[in-house]
């Protein structure tokens, strides 16, 4: 199996609305596989679990190539954006700690904090 980063596949200056990751424990890996495109903003959001303490070397790459970085809680009416913290770990749900980076931070957190984005706590059922 051949093994391609990114910013291989993405080469001639292409921009990516969202990158979801999800290779369990590998997230900086990844996100290194990815420098050129950060850097150069070509990567709007970069949503990512984390299950290491905040701030882990996620948070500070991600920091360090410009971006700002946010864990995402669910409250009872939708998600809560954490600034430069972690979200809440709750043992009863299980969930993982999950981020989202952008380098547009007002308007990420107005878009999930009002509504664009669900929650997947119990305030998603009273939309």
């Amino acid at each position: 199996m051949e093994l391609v980063t990114l910013d291989e596949v993405f080469s001639q200056g292409e921009h990516v609305s969202v990158v979801k990751l999800d290779v369990e424990g590998f997230e900086l890996d990844a996100l290194k596989g990815m420098e050129q495109m950060l850097r150069e903003r070509r990567i709007r959001y970069v949503v990512f679990e984390e299950l290491r303490d905040y701030p882990a070397p996620t948070h500070h790459f991600l920091r360090d190539v410009g971006y700002s970085v946010f864990g995402l809680d669910h409250g009872f009416f939708g998600i809560k954006c954490c600034s430069d913290k972690g979200p809440r770990v709750e043992a009863i749900s299980g969930l993982p700690p999950n981020y989202v980076a952008t380098y547009e931070a007002d308007e990420t957190v107005r878009q999930l904090e009002h509504g664009l984005w669900k929650s997947f706590g119990p305030g998603r059922y009273l939309y």
